[in-house]
């Protein structure tokens, strides 16, 4: 998919799926994969007034677990 259609995508799913309120934080739970479309959401979030958004990267809970045993 070329960037427009995945920013047109990403406004879409907030304003409508998710319901993104200004000032609302948003949580972005997202595989190292999808990174590029993650930082496309969270451009789009905060132009739809959000006050914060926070990635959360499944790889950070991979080193952790890894750490952890």
């Amino acid at each position: 998919m070329n960037q427009e259609t995945l920013k047109k995508y990403a406004h879409t799913l907030l304003k409508y799926g998710v319901n993104l309120q200004e000032d609302q934080t948003l949580v972005i739970s997202v595989d190292v994969e999808n990174k590029d479309f993650a930082v496309i959401v969270t451009e789009e979030a905060y132009e739809l007034g959000a006050k914060e958004v926070v990635l959360k990267s499944l790889v950070n809970v991979y080193y952790m677990l890894r750490n952890l045993y």
